[in-house]
């Protein structure tokens, strides 16, 4: 009876164990699949977003990668991860690359710079604002660097669209400040021309030396070319023709 006791007793300590036991089971399971579905949703949002985003570890060797990386060296994340640069681009840009990792990790924050890279899957070229962070483990020591490539592409097409327009302006301010003083210069000389002009039909209708008579009608007929040339001058000083002229 009493050895029938005790197994009663053992049976019911079993019992509650393996009840603990399917209680923590299922608790873990729903615990694994909220981290599944977790992780899921991560890296469905590192996949979507447009940047390129990796992960190395101190020595240079890929740790992980999102799908825009991937297409930079036109290779799955399972064949980057466990290599490093050199293993899928020349060496200058794999030692450049390099370089700004070390870079990062001896500043211990945050280090950008812009880098000109070529797609692998479909060899079109961008500019990326590079930003490469330091990673740190829970005791404050540098495991590697996380990576943010940016394609500022079409920023930097709209800068020197930009910086192209604003010296063609520039350009354009000179000639406007050049037909100010063309005008100027122009309307002085006219006045001076009709003077000597003046002066010299006077004095050829009074003249009675043959070289006097001869020397007045030159010097009007170069005072006359000479007013067809500040004629010229005043046309070119017109703002509708200086906004004409080439840069």
């Amino acid at each position: 009876t009493v050895f029938l006791g005790e197994l009663e007793s053992l049976k019911n300590s079993l019992s509650r164990i393996f009840g603990l036991l399917d209680a923590r089971y299922d608790a873990l399971q729903r615990e694994a699949r909220r981290f599944k579905e977790s992780e899921e949703r991560f890296r469905i949002l590192v996949d979507t977003i447009p940047d390129l985003i990796w992960l190395k570890d101190k020595d240079g060797i890929y740790v992980s990668c999102n799908r825009m990386f991937e297409r930079f060296f036109g290779a799955s994340e399972g064949e980057i991860v466990g290599k490093t640069d050199f293993d899928f681009v020349d060496p200058e840009l794999a030692g450049f690359f390099r370089e700004h990792d070390r870079a990062a990790m001896a500043a211990g924050k945050p280090t950008r710079n812009e880098e000109s890279i070529t797609f692998a899957d479909n060899g079109a070229k961008a500019v990326l604002e590079t930003t490469k962070t330091p990673m740190v483990d829970a005791d404050g020591g540098v495991v590697g660097v996380l990576g943010i490539g940016r394609d500022i592409t079409e920023r930097k097409l709209a800068e020197d669209e930009r910086r192209i327009l604003d010296e063609r302006m520039g350009n354009m301010r000179k000639l406007e400040a050049l037909g100010v003083l063309v005008a100027g210069v122009a309307h002085n000389f006219n006045n001076v021309l009709a003077g000597i002009l003046g002066t010299a039909s006077l004095r050829e209708s009074d003249a009675s030396d043959p070289d006097d008579k001869e020397a007045y009608p030159n010097i009007s007929s170069a005072c006359r070319r000479g007013r067809d040339v500040v004629r010229s001058l005043m046309q070119f000083s017109k703002p509708t023709l200086s906004h004409q002229a080439p840069f």
